[in-house]
């Protein structure tokens, strides 16, 4: 494994877990592409970018939709 693909990792992990605390609309998307190119580097720690990415956006969906719908 090289240093960038354990780098793109830990952005797409710390990138996640902003994105719970504040602005899951922007840092969610942020994880899940940085936890992609972790994962194709060969990093297995972007595969938890990906999912917690993946949640947020998810979550901030139902929460947009909700809002519109009322």
């Amino acid at each position: 494994m090289d240093d960038n693909g354990k780098l793109f990792g830990i952005l797409g992990l710390v990138s996640a877990i902003i994105g719970f605390l504040i602005l899951p609309v922007l840092f969610g998307p942020c994880g899940v592409l940085f936890g992609i190119i972790g994962v194709n580097k060969k990093n297995s720690l972007g595969w938890a970018g990906i999912i917690l990415g993946g949640i947020e956006i998810l979550v901030a969906f139902v929460q947009i939709s909700i809002a519109i719908s009322e």
